[in-house]
């Protein structure tokens, strides 16, 4: 293949694993609600000392072949609620990949990540008892949510323990879970409980294709009987060596016995495949185990890591779990690739990748910064989904800047390279601009959803940056984050910090800045015309931010004008003009049109070639030579 074909092809693929596998006036602060959700006390490092009010016991048997799963879930839990409950609802996600008539199907015309779906997944709950009572299941919706009608009800601050028997089909792997040849990604495959809210009422959405998760937190412990030579990897600590146990339904005894415990975490997820390379480190007080491929060098992965987590507690937080998992998956199994699940990531590396592309490092980064993001604020990624996708590609995206280079983080060829800011004002140019607080299914599509979701939310962190300076925007996240630890906290909340970080000059211009990007969509869209003795500058998007104009003129003297004010077109007189741009760089991280921030004048006419200069160095920098 050639190089250039082979450049474009690896991009494709950073995209197509991250996101195909892969406030208007200045009053307006005063209303955002800065009362955080109470939740139990947690220190800057490790976890509550209490425990949460909701625990799973887990007992599976997992065919591996068929990938078929039958087992029992003991749900121990507390009403936090202020009412009585008389139901609880329940997620059924398996039963998304039952048929091609789901709202999961439907929305993803049965592709995802740029896979389609195959042999379907299901999942069926054979019985329910509430205490030493029986109780009734009912399918709800599209089959993705369940109903269970409480024999009694259960008064606010009660607790009762629930049993489920289940048994479930998992799909060939697609959308993240199912199987692929003799590997297994067991996500999303129990029945589970929706999350309660304090006026009694359940969030528990049918599964759309857009959305991802969101759980109230729990303690786990999971056993899972899988046959004898399955390499399995999970959320949580592994309590024992795996055990043998004895099965008279099977012709073999051979099967294995794998017991997890994890505390204060929201999900529950294994990988098995009998291939699997394990490499285990100590990095930052943290067992580090790595599954990977044999044949592939550990090494690329494991440093990463160390320099993630170190960079992460740093700039942010602490991981704080005693264990992580990594899962470098093989190439077949990319439907699974580059997602998080608590204190377990999977992620793709294959062997031929090149040193100087940093595709594979940042979907392990980005995984990694996902852990806190994800992991342990826990925003609502059905209703907010930037609050996790935006701040995890903002985050990691400087995590690989500071690692590689701000205008090499992305590739790097020779003298052909892309940075983070770049890429994303690439992403954008996948979709129409669209408000990006919106819920996940308001987007109308995959590519929608990826270009707000992800890449515009990530320009706007870029954007708050060249207004209130780094340091402070990274202020604000470590106090949005030690506040909403374990707390599943809300866009207004990391609003009202950015507002608290903002210096007073700025504030107006922040406050303008978060509700048109966020809530109304709100385009940046500046465009520079030039001639022999005049530049002019048009606003046509609805967001306008102070601009700086900069020009050159035939002697090659720098001159340089503030544009502060709203006004759709600008004229301004520029004798012997050789050359104009816009900055600061940062302040136009939204614009997805950045050719049009600089012109070339030659004798009163454009050269267009020159003039696009800037965009065809972005785009050679993705095919290379």
């Amino acid at each position: 293949m050639r190089l250039s074909l082979l450049a474009l092809l690896l991009f494709a693929t950073s995209l197509a694993l991250r996101f195909s596998a892969v406030a208007g006036d200045s009053t307006a602060g005063d209303s955002i609600t800065k009362d955080w959700p109470a939740t139990a006390p947690a220190p800057r490092s490790g976890l509550p000392s209490k425990a949460p009010p909701l625990r799973y016991r887990i007992h599976a048997r997992v065919d591996a072949p068929a990938g078929r799963i039958r087992g029992d879930v003991k749900l121990q839990l507390r009403n936090t609620s202020q009412v009585a409950l008389t139901e609880l609802r329940l997620h059924l996600y398996l039963n998304a990949f039952a048929s091609k008539d789901t709202r999961f199907m439907r929305s993803s015309r049965g592709a995802h990540r740029g896979h389609s779906a195959g042999d379907p997944g299901w999942i069926k709950i054979q019985s329910v008892e509430v205490g030493e009572d029986k109780a009734e299941s009912t399918k709800l919706l599209d089959g993705t949510v369940a109903s269970v009608r409480l024999p009694r009800r259960l008064d606010p601050g009660t607790a009762v323990e629930v049993t489920i028997t289940f048994e479930a089909q998992l799909p060939q792997l697609f959308a993240r879970t199912g199987r692929a040849g003799e590997l297994l990604m067991g996500a999303q495959w129990y029945p589970k409980l929706g999350f309660l809210r304090p006026d009694g009422s359940w969030h528990c959405p049918e599964f759309h294709a857009n959305s991802e998760f969101f759980a109230q937190f729990a303690d786990y412990d999971v056993t899972l009987d899988l046959p004898a030579r399955t390499i399995v990897g999970a959320t949580g600590e592994r309590v024992a060596t795996p055990s043998h146990t004895s099965d008279t339904s099977h012709t073999s005894n051979a099967w294995r016995r794998h017991h997890f415990r994890a505390r204060w975490v929201h999900d529950f997820a294994f990988v098995a495949w009998p291939h699997f390379k394990r490499v285990a480190r100590r990095i930052e007080g943290i067992d580090v185990e790595l599954l990977t491929v044999p044949g592939r060098d550990p090494e690329r992965q494991m440093q990463l890591v160390r320099y993630g987590l170190a960079e992460l507690s740093r700039l942010l937080a602490p991981y704080p779990y005693p264990r992580l998992t990594i899962v470098d998956l093989p190439s077949r199994a990319r439907p699974a690739a580059a997602m998080e699940y608590p204190t377990l990531f999977t992620t793709l590396i294959p062997m031929w990748t090149p040193s100087w592309h940093h595709a594979g490092d940042e979907i392990t980064l980005h995984e990694l910064t996902h852990q806190l993001f994800q992991g342990i604020v826990a925003t609502n990624e059905v209703e907010e989904p930037w609050l996790d996708e935006g701040l995890t590609t903002y985050v990691s995206g400087l995590l690989l800047e500071r690692r590689f280079g701000p205008a090499r983080s992305v590739s790097s060829l020779g003298p052909l390279h892309l940075g983070q800011r770049e890429k994303n004002q690439l992403h954008m140019l996948m979709a129409p601009v669209a408000p990006v607080a919106g819920p996940a299914a308001s987007f109308p599509s995959w590519a929608s959803y990826g270009a707000n979701v992800y890449g515009r939310a990530a320009s706007l962190f870029f954007t708050l940056e060249s207004l209130m300076g780094q340091d402070r925007v990274l202020r604000a996240l470590r106090r949005y984050v030690a506040k909403g630890r374990f707390a599943h906290p809300q866009g207004e909340h990391l609003e009202a910090e950015l507002l608290a970080a903002s210096p007073p000059e700025v504030r107006a211009a922040v406050v303008a800045l978060l509700q048109g990007v966020l809530r109304e969509g709100s385009r940046l869209d500046a465009r520079l015309s030039c001639g022999q003795a005049h530049i002019e500058v048009e606003r046509r998007g609805g967001l306008h931010l102070p601009l700086e104009l900069h020009w050159r003129d035939v002697h090659g003297k720098h001159y340089q004008r503030q544009l502060t004010k709203s006004i759709p077109v600008e004229r301004h007189p520029t004798p012997g003009l050789r050359e104009a741009w816009l900055g600061p760089p940062g302040r136009l991280s939204l614009d997805a049109s950045p050719a049009d921030n600089r012109c070339l004048a030659s004798d009163g006419r454009w050269a267009i070639s020159l003039r696009y200069l800037p965009l065809l160095r972005q785009l050679l920098a993705l095919v290379g030579p």
